[in-house]
């Protein structure tokens, strides 16, 4: 999931069906100053591990075209 990828500290992970909980969290994160600082530390750290939009683009392309049997 979305967590294994950038980490428990990159974001937070609420349920796509729960707009209450959305809301409380975006509160949060815009009146606790010390919560969004330790959000963007997480993300810029995961930002560091991910690949670019151009190299994951170009994994996905040799991975369709090894299915497609090019």
């Amino acid at each position: 999931g979305i967590v294994d990828l950038v980490g428990d500290r990159a974001g937070v992970v609420i349920p796509s069906d729960n707009v209450p909980s959305l809301a409380g969290e975006l509160r949060r994160l815009l009146t606790d100053a010390g919560d969004f600082a330790r959000v963007r530390r997480g993300a810029h750290a995961a930002r560091a591990r991910l690949a670019t939009w151009e190299e994951a683009s170009a994994r996905m392309e040799q991975a369709l075209l090894r299915l497609a049997g090019a």
